[in-house]
């Protein structure tokens, strides 16, 4: 049980990594406009409807790749178990729909986030645990 205990702390701090890293790429693709604070609410409200669509669908790719390698470290480290994976995406999940809750997104990006997370955690649990 402390393995995969470990392999959750483990999948969630690859995870939460791999979206920090990815939505940083995603800004220096598509930066904020000057002079907005991201750390405002209220200005990610107002600029959430000006960003092009590129920048929301990097928002949901570097969640996707969040769950995908979340979930395959969760996996590795459990010593193969598919079920650690599944806890991970599902706290991942909740972290993406705490932030669409927060910040106010497009109603296409709400229907999607589940749906990619769930496609990352089923890849992830098809390639690291094969018979899952």
């Amino acid at each position: 049980m402390l393995k995969s205990a470990l392999a959750i702390v483990a999948g969630l701090i690859a995870g939460v990594a791999i979206v920090f890293v990815s939505e940083a790429i995603g800004h220096m693709l598509y930066p904020p406009p000057d002079g907005v604070d991201l750390k405002d609410p209220d200005q990610l409200k107002t600029i959430m409807q000006e960003i092009p669509l590129g920048a929301k669908l990097a928002v949901l790719v570097a969640w996707g790749l969040g769950t995908f390698g979340g979930g395959v470290t969760a996996i590795m480290v459990s010593g193969r178990k598919a079920w650690p994976a599944g806890i991970v995406a599902l706290i991942l999940l909740a972290g993406a729909g705490a932030t669409l809750l927060m910040i106010p997104h497009p109603i296409w990006m709400m229907v999607a986030t589940p749906i990619i997370s769930g496609l990352a955690w089923f890849a992830a649990t098809r390639l690291a645990h094969p018979t899952a």
